[in-house]
């Protein structure tokens, strides 16, 4: 469920980087806040890599799926 929820805007699955942006546009009020979505990045990508690491597939392909499908 965590890394989901980073993978997910709304209804649409996006990369972490656009995830990431768009909770410093929305929550990035002040440096504080930014510092830790900032670290929180650092901890999803380490959550990210251990998923990969038991995958035979790439994980982005797998996250989007077959050719073709939508």
């Amino acid at each position: 469920m965590y890394y989901a929820d980073k993978r997910v805007l709304h209804d649409t699955i996006v990369t972490i980087d656009e995830r990431v942006h768009d909770l410093i546009q929305r929550y990035g009020t002040v440096e504080e806040i930014r510092n830790l979505i900032l670290q929180n990045k650092s901890q999803v990508l380490t959550v990210e890599r251990k998923i990969a690491s038991f995958m035979k597939i790439d994980i982005d392909q797998a996250i989007q799926g077959p050719v073709g499908k939508s």
